[in-house]
């Protein structure tokens, strides 16, 4: 019952609420229900996104948006729940009384030990993981391990991310080094020791590129042009977002974008009183404001027009790239993510993404 209470959502709670919900409760669900407990529908991250893609509004109410005709078992079926969600590829599962009241809800790891009840086919498209900053913010442990390979729990980092897109199917990567590059290429070296991190993922290829200088967030793709015929996923390596990728993926095709960015809702309060003034005289002051953004994630789609923009050998950064290729007509489009996202650029979001790790079903199953 805590589970179902950490789920449940009126059918006037707004779209804010509902991403709160799903970042808190880790279930990556929400079931609306009325006044007598009966189920009207659910709310994943994909009902907020199309919202998000449709209206930049938080304050709409979630009975809106909710999937009116969610897929649910009678508690007398829920012997069959498994092969029902593996059936169905869906992770969450509303169990409901003969009166129509939920009464339970499964979720995936309730009843498998595997990560998902959804097949993902092998992607052709290259992961290019950005791993070459100094992580001066991470000082001084970065003084002597790079942040690519600090430990996030039982592994580091960069594997973790790597961990998370074969889930989806993705096993071509490759990873942009710099600052203590020999490290990085060791790590992932053939080793007959045992000690080599792809044992037991023999479809993972990784291959690397190598700056001989600090070329910024997009200058080390030029690396790569001509490579690849397929859209390029690039990620930073110190941001984890959890989002259905082969469902990125998807959509930057479908809308024939050059380029997708993901963006992410953050809700943000300035502590102080925010002054107001215009011709140097004060016009009002508005005090502890709170403003819900759509932030930069560090995670894009590219395709191999967008790279074909950036010179040899020069520095250049993401957002300065995406203008250019705005301005020179190319479609660049966002894919909005109500996940929260973890930035583990600094200690203090370190220390809250061990911490956030450690709770069952926090990343997605």
């Amino acid at each position: 019952m805590s589970r179902l209470k950490n789920a449940v959502l009126t059918p006037n709670a707004t779209l804010k609420d509902a991403i709160r919900l799903l970042n808190e409760s880790s279930l990556q669900i929400a079931l609306v229900l009325d006044a007598d407990n009966k189920l009207l529908g659910t709310i994943t991250d994909g009902d907020i996104r199309r919202a998000l893609l449709v209206r930049d509004d938080l304050t709409i109410p979630v009975s809106q948006i909710m999937f009116r005709k969610p897929r649910f078992l009678f508690a007398h079926e829920r012997d069959r729940a498994a092969a029902y969600m593996r059936e169905q590829s869906i992770a969450q599962l509303p169990i409901l009384s003969t009166d129509m009241q939920v009464v339970d809800l499964i979720v995936w790891r309730d009843v498998e030990d595997s990560h998902s009840p959804h097949s993902f086919t092998d992607k052709e498209n290259l992961v290019f993981i950005l791993a070459g900053g100094k992580g001066t913010r991470l000082r001084p442990v970065t003084s002597i391990l790079p942040k690519p390979l600090i430990p996030l729990g039982e592994m580091p980092i960069i594997e973790y991310i790597m961990t998370r897109f074969e889930r989806y199917g993705f096993n071509k990567f490759c990873v942009s080094v710099n600052y203590k590059a020999e490290m990085i290429k060791l790590y992932f070296a053939d080793s007959s020791n045992g000690t080599d991190a792809r044992a037991g993922r023999p479809n993972r290829e990784i291959d690397f590129v190598t700056e001989s200088e600090f070329l910024g967030t997009a200058g080390s793709l030029s690396m790569i042009r001509g490579r690849v015929a397929t859209p390029v996923i690039v990620t930073n390596c110190d941001v984890l977002l959890d989002i259905d990728i082969d469902d990125l993926l998807g959509h930057h095709i479908k809308s024939g974008n050059a380029a997708t960015m993901v963006g992410s809702v953050r809700h943000v309060s300035v502590p102080y009183g925010v002054i107001q003034s215009e011709g140097g005289l004060l016009t009002g002051i508005e005090e502890k404001p709170e403003y819900d953004l759509m932030i930069n994630t560090g995670i894009y789609v590219l395709n191999q027009e967008i790279v074909n923009l950036i010179p040899d050998g020069t520095r250049v950064d993401m957002p300065d790239l995406l203008l250019k290729a705005r301005d020179a007509g190319m479609r660049i489009g966002v894919y909005p993510a109500s996940s929260e996202l973890i930035d583990i650029g600094h200690w203090d979001e370190y220390k809250a993404a061990v911490e956030k790790l450690n709770r069952p079903g926090f990343m997605r199953e």
